[in-house]
């Protein structure tokens, strides 16, 4: 008896122990690794929540073929990852695959556990992309009938965006493209040189990059005025919790005209680059304080608004 009251007393021990030790909350992950959130956030974790991040749902955007939302449809989702937001592109191929190329006549955005964004384009994302923005917040949908925005059967490609997973659900974010024309505009009159602004187109490139194509005539006392013109793109990224953007040349052009016998041609191309090279350093560092209210965030990226000339600049807050 004794021999059994023994065993019985080490089964309960053990017993009572495991129970303990599937009480304690261990500070591995479902996959056994340890998370350790950054004291500021990541990129997997911008906000440095050491909250378990929750059970993500997809947003999905629907195309119709009539106005009513009956005949052919079409739908593509983005699932959310980590806190980062997560894009999607619609060509027009796609929709051409799906039977709806210069069909559709209804749209409905459905969000999941993210606030989201659908740009709808009349032809595929490019400087000349134009149409109409729909959005909704985390467990909502919209819908949108092309017919009342006059874009009935012209819809033909679209931007999706689920946003970045913020502290309050909400999504924030500066009206940027009128920041960044009138920045620019600035930068222009400083170019020195003798070059005066013809005209200024700008548009998004993609979810971090806007593209600038600017038009000038060069003028020099000794020289005949001539045209020119120069693009750059500007990049968006974060460090150390704060947006930083990044400006770089991709192409410029100096008109040929009288004096270039005696060095006006390869003078005016030296003070164009002297000139977009000052501005883009000045942009550089101007920049970052447009973006007001954005205290340590880890991301930053672009959205348009239904047009690649008009958009936002969002970020975690």
């Amino acid at each position: 008896m004794r021999i059994i009251a023994y065993f019985l007393a080490l089964a309960i021990f053990a017993a009572s122990s495991l129970a303990a030790l599937h009480s304690y909350r261990s500070p591995r992950g479902q996959d056994g690794q340890h998370q350790h959130p950054h004291p500021g956030g990541d990129l997997n974790n911008p906000i440095g929540s050491k909250d378990v991040p929750p059970v993500e749902t997809p947003t999905t955007l629907t195309f119709f073929e009539n106005t009513d939302m009956t005949g052919a449809s079409y739908t593509v989702q983005v699932q959310p990852h980590g806190s980062v937001q997560t894009e999607r592109l619609i060509a027009t191929n796609e929709l051409t695959g799906a039977g709806l190329a210069g069909k559709v006549s209804a749209a409905r955005l459905a969000c999941g556990t993210r606030p989201s964004r659908a740009s709808l384009f009349d032809i595929n994302w490019s400087q000349f992309s134009n149409g109409t923005m729909v959005e909704c917040m985390p467990g909502q949908k919209t819908d949108i009938n092309l017919a009342s925005h006059d874009l009935d059967d012209k819809i033909n490609a679209a931007a999706l965006v689920a946003h970045v997973r913020t502290s309050d659900n909400n999504t924030h974010l500066v009206r940027f493209s009128t920041l960044f024309a009138s920045a620019w505009k600035t930068q222009v009159q400083q170019l020195g040189g003798g070059a005066t602004a013809k005209w200024t187109q700008i548009w998004l490139d993609d979810f971090q990059d806007i593209h600038v194509e600017q038009a000038l005539q060069v003028d020099n006392t000794w020289c005949s005025a001539r045209d020119a013109v120069f693009d750059i793109r500007i990049n968006v990224s974060a460090s150390n919790f704060k947006p930083v953007f990044k400006v770089y040349g991709i192409s410029s052009w100096v008109g040929h005209g009288f004096g270039d016998a005696w060095g006006c041609y390869d003078g005016m191309v030296k003070s164009l680059s002297d000139g977009i090279r000052s501005a883009s350093t000045q942009l550089e560092q101007q920049l970052p304080q447009l973006v007001i209210g954005s205290s340590s965030s880890a991301v930053f990226y672009f959205s348009p608004e239904g047009t690649t000339k008009d958009y936002d600049l969002f970020f975690w807050k």
